[in-house]
């Protein structure tokens, strides 16, 4: 069964968010597939995530690199994940068809745009229906930090 947390970004908008996420799951040696919308996006993150800091590395490799199965954080979207992926990031109002195979799925969103908030919103609702589901929701904090909430 997948643990299924909703990442809901107050302060920072999910681009700013998504490369501390995924420095904290390397450093726990996890592997992530970071499901986004589509080409362009995927484009972008791909940008990003060499350049949101000059004093970090984010290794990760997309669609169409050679030797998906060697890079920690893998750029998709698609549903599948060359890298073994057990957990997933998945943003702006996307989410995996099929999430049972990972440990960890999470759903990162902003305030940034009211589409996909409620997307989310619908998506939170239609997950809760299912009794089997672990599903947390953690709000970040004006300080950056993310907390848990009893929802």
């Amino acid at each position: 069964m997948s643990e299924i947390r909703f990442y809901h970004a107050q302060r920072d908008t999910v681009a700013q968010a998504l490369p501390v996420l995924l420095l904290k799951a390397i450093e726990q040696n996890m592997r992530v597939m970071v499901k986004v919308p589509t080409a362009e996006r995927r484009a972008f993150y791909d940008d990003w995530l060499w350049r949101f800091d000059s004093n970090s590395f984010l290794p990760h490799g997309q669609e169409g690199d050679a030797f998906g199965d060697q890079h920690p954080v893998w750029l998709t979207t698609q549903d599948e994940c060359p890298n073994n992926a057990q957990t997933v990031i998945a943003v702006e109002g996307v989410f995996p068809e099929k999430f049972d195979h990972f440990q960890l799925v999470c759903a990162l969103f902003d305030n940034y745009n009211p589409e996909t908030l409620q997307i989310m919103r619908q998506l939170w609702v239609e997950l809760r229906k299912n009794s089997a589901l672990q599903l947390t929701y953690y709000k970040q904090q004006p300080e950056g930090n993310w907390v848990k909430q009893d929802l």
